[in-house]
């Protein structure tokens, strides 16, 4: 029993050194409170070079982890000394003051277009090529970028980007605007406006960039509004709100219970200076009869202005060839009213846009 013991000491004493409350594997010079020299090249005295540390790994006496490093700066410390692009410091930075990460990747290796420090994920997948996934930093002299990217059985393809400026880039490495997107966009849900707010359209302009009309404020701008069940004879509000100062350009459509609709376009003033505000017809259309398919406009006034059809046909939904005739008028400025001069109830819409 005592020879086997012996020959076990004999054994491990060749692979273990223990002094100072250190223990070292592969190594009688240990650096730390456990140290394990991976290819038994440590020197018996002193440290080991950045080459020898390569393949140890140490636990300090203060509970830090070094991995490719012998005296570790933070928790865990992890260094590999392969290519440049792939030397990464993996370290748990210290919170307090202006330094917030938890968990960081550094590069210490000086690169001609940028330190980059990157995070990884592969997947070999059921097929060859796999797929490789990676999120991280580039750092320049004058800017540092975050980026998102992936291999498919070829090269790197970026596909997100966030400069230092702010800027967001999808499919591009270079935004020049806060969202730069190359390539098509899509909204699958967008409100509907409500009531009578007006809507602003959105143009592009040579680079693509979103723009509004100018001015802005004002040309473009588009209100709507319903106004249903009017009954025949009854006056009702078509719609309310358009802004003093404002030109526009404003369709009425109408439809009976047949799908027949006719539709009538206007040019509206609206200025409360003076009262200078007037509704005038231009022409329209209407589905049903022949020939006669325009509008008859009667301005009675310039705040008022009677529309009529003399070619409709008549529904079964009771309507005469009259159910379809209306009048249009201002009563104030920024209102427009509607009169019902059919013989059924009808429901009308009215569609302004701005000049």
């Amino acid at each position: 029993m005592k020879k086997n013991v012996s020959l076990l000491v004999l054994i491990l004493s060749g692979f273990l050194s223990f002094g100072n409350a250190q223990v070292g594997v592969s190594t009688a010079n240990p650096q730390g409170t456990f140290h394990i020299d991976g290819a038994k090249d440590n020197p018996a005295v002193g440290a080991p070079s950045v080459t020898q540390q390569a393949n140890d790994m140490v636990v300090t006496n203060t509970g830090s982890l070094g991995v490719g490093i012998t005296v570790p700066t933070t928790k865990m410390h992890i260094v590999t000394t392969a290519a440049d692009l792939n030397r990464y410091t993996l370290i748990d930075a210290p919170a307090g003051g202006n330094n917030l990460s938890i968990l960081a990747l550094r590069n210490t290796s000086p690169l001609a277009a940028g330190n980059f420090s990157l995070l990884g994920f592969t997947n070999s997948g059921p097929t060859s090529g796999g797929a490789n996934w990676g999120i991280g930093s580039m750092r320049t002299s004058t800017a540092e970028d975050f980026f998102m990217g992936n291999s498919l059985g070829g090269g790197y393809l970026e596909r997100l980007r966030i400069t230092s400026s702010g800027n967001v880039g999808i499919g591009t490495s270079s935004p020049t605007e806060l969202l730069d997107v190359a390539g098509h966009t899509r909204v699958r849900t967008m409100d509907i406006v409500a009531g009578t707010n007006a809507v602003t359209p959105v143009y592009t302009d040579s680079n693509g960039v979103l723009v509004k009309a100018s001015p802005s404020e004002t040309f473009g701008a588009v209100l709507s509004s319903p106004l249903n069940n009017l009954a025949s004879g009854a006056t009702g509000q078509l719609i309310t709100g358009l802004s003093d100062g404002g030109f526009y350009k404003a369709v009425v459509i109408v439809g009976d219970g047949c799908g027949n609709v006719a539709i009538a376009e206007y040019y509206v003033i609206n200025s409360t200076a003076s009262s200078l505000y007037s509704i005038n017809g231009l022409g329209g259309n209407q589905g049903s009869g022949n020939t006669a398919k325009s509008p008859i406009f009667n301005e009675i006034s310039r705040y008022s202005i009677s529309t009529a059809w003399t070619d409709v046909v008549g529904c079964a939904d009771g309507g005469n060839p009259s159910a379809l005739n209306y009048t249009l008028t201002m009563p104030s400025a920024g209102t427009i009213n509607i009169t019902n001069n059919g013989n059924v109830t009808r429901g009308y819409k009215i569609i302004l846009t701005r000049y």
